[in-house]
């Protein structure tokens, strides 16, 4: 939840209450910050009816300990946007609160993650490199994997040698056909 809306408790004095902002926007869920200032405190949230209907809160009722932060999790739905209404936060039993307008907003595009080319999602058409192109790469694998055998076979004796110039040339022509198969 990148989106916060802060409300301050205790702050100005017992059950005092007051949020950050005049007013939030959002795309969607959010998170309400409770800071409490002073002594412990019971907070409760309410969302009017018109935020009800595409957001939801998991528990009203919350107990903020002395000098601490809760954080309220406000989820938001897919749905019809924009959406406004209130938020309401209640301390000292409800002798005071803080409302707080809310507008939910249609998400923009990029706030979605990365835009990526079209050309990237494309596989390269095979048509349009040459012949000779397309067999070089697995060509000069191959021929690796043959200079590979050979070495192990001059450096190497006995039974590790061959081992060694087998596992070389195996693995030399699986990757050639490997990369054939894929141009």
């Amino acid at each position: 939840m990148a989106d916060t809306l802060t409300v301050h408790v205790n702050a100005d004095g017992p059950h005092s209450v007051s949020a950050d902002a005049a007013g939030f926007e959002t795309t969607g869920s959010f998170a309400l910050v409770l800071e409490n200032a002073g002594s412990p405190a019971h907070v409760h949230v309410r969302l009017d009816d018109a935020l009800r209907r595409v957001a939801a809160l998991g528990d009203t009722n919350h107990y903020v300990d002395r000098n601490a932060t809760t954080i309220v999790d406000v989820s938001v739905a897919d749905g019809p946007r924009p959406v406004s209404g209130t938020i309401t936060v209640f301390t000292g039993y409800g002798s005071e609160s803080v409302d707080v307008p809310v507008r939910i907003e249609e998400p923009s595009e990029t706030s979605e993650g990365v835009a990526v080319g079209e050309t990237l999602a494309q596989k390269p058409d095979p048509t349009t490199g040459s012949s000779a192109e397309t067999l070089l790469v697995p060509g000069a694998v191959a021929a690796t994997g043959v200079l590979s055998a050979a070495l192990a076979l001059v450096f190497l004796h006995g039974l590790v040698a061959l081992f060694v110039a087998g596992v070389a040339l195996v693995g030399a022509v699986a990757m050639a056909g490997f990369l054939l198969r894929a141009t």
